[in-house]
């Protein structure tokens, strides 16, 4: 019987580079789905609504003492869920505390 001397040692190294590439892809592709959301819940929307700002009243020192606030359109939001911030814009002016009026409809 004939002894044959084949150099396979080539075809080891080849094999490890391949498989490290495939790894390497598959990890980038999990990594990509994970950070664009496609494995997630992605069916969670934040909620759009038109306000309109009407019947502002003022005293007689020249600062505001109530408005109405009218849901104009967009998705229906609940009373105890809105936050209004009013900040000051000239100078001397102070805080404003909004209080929660009206019946929910």
């Amino acid at each position: 019987m004939r002894k044959e001397n084949r150099k396979e040692d080539a075809i080891s190294p080849v094999v490890g580079v391949m498989l490290m590439i495939v790894v390497t892809i598959v990890i980038a592709a999990v990594i990509t789905a994970f950070a664009t959301g496609l494995a997630g819940d992605s069916t969670t929307t934040t909620p759009m609504a038109l306000f309109e700002v009407e019947n502002i009243r003022m005293t007689d020192g020249n600062l505001l003492e109530s408005f109405d606030l009218v849901h104009k359109g967009g998705d229906e939001m609940k009373l105890e869920n809105l936050v209004v911030t009013l900040e000051p814009v000239g100078k001397g002016q102070s805080g404003i505390v909004v209080q929660r009026t009206g019946v929910e409809p």
